[in-house]
């Protein structure tokens, strides 16, 4: 079995850890090469939904911290639903 790859992030040098960034880019899926400010906030959501996202903590942090900000732009949502499946094959593990 192959190991997964590392989740990108920058380093938090408060706390130690990987964190992502507005102005970094989405690893995988429909937004690949997407800038995070520029990820569709219900493609967030509905990543956060899966269960396979704590295999991404990086990724699982910035939705969490972005929490607020997806949900009031869910709110205005125009109707758009990119709550799709993604490839098996798209996903890098």
């Amino acid at each position: 079995m192959s190991e997964q790859p590392k989740d990108k992030g920058w380093l938090d040098p408060i706390a130690g850890e990987e964190v992502l960034t507005d102005d970094d880019e989405m690893a995988f899926g429909k937004f690949k090469g997407e800038l995070m400010k520029h990820v569709d906030p219900s493609y967030l959501d509905w990543l956060s939904q899966q269960d396979w996202i704590s295999s991404w903590p990086t990724l699982d942090a910035y939705i969490a911290e972005h929490r607020d900000d997806i949900d009031e732009a869910m709110e205005e949502d125009d109707g758009r639903d990119v709550s799709v499946p993604i490839d098996a094959d798209e996903i890098p593990w």
